[in-house]
């Protein structure tokens, strides 16, 4: 009986370190930084604001030299086509209230590597401030 108990607790601590079962629910939420691909769609999350994310997408976009094609403001998000022929639709939310998902999606034919090195220039830019000639810092690029 005592290997038995043993045996379950066993069970029960892998399945909760490996993330199977009840344990991904203690562990899921508090988790960033991770990029999910579901269906051709990326999915990132930061604990920054809307704008901050917005501004940093926007400058990550200009130093890649991906065109933006659309760049459309709408309640509590914002929504950019950028690349060539609309080769990344690109979706800012507001989760919560310093929480924010950026969502990538990739064209048809995707380029699952620029998505993630798109997130990556994004992370670098989170806590970059631009500045003009005259030293005041910038707004969103245009």
């Amino acid at each position: 009986m005592l290997k038995l108990v043993k045996y379950l607790l066993i069970l029960s601590l892998f399945t909760l370190i490996s993330g199977c079962g009840p344990g991904i629910m203690l562990i899921g939420p508090a988790v960033t930084g991770v990029i999910y691909w579901v269906n051709g769609d990326a999915h990132k999350y930061y604990e920054e604001n809307l704008e901050v994310v917005y501004r940093s997408t926007k400058h990550a976009l200009n130093e890649l030299n991906l065109s933006i094609t659309k760049d459309e403001p709408k309640d509590n998000s914002y929504y950019i086509l950028a690349g060539g022929e609309n080769r990344f639709s690109i979706h800012i939310t507001k989760a919560e209230k310093n929480l924010t998902k950026l969502s990538i999606r990739i064209n048809i034919l995707g380029d699952k590597d620029m998505a993630e090195l798109i997130y990556k220039k994004v992370d670098n830019q989170l806590d970059t401030i631009i500045f003009n000639p005259q030293g005041n810092p910038t707004e969103l690029i245009k």
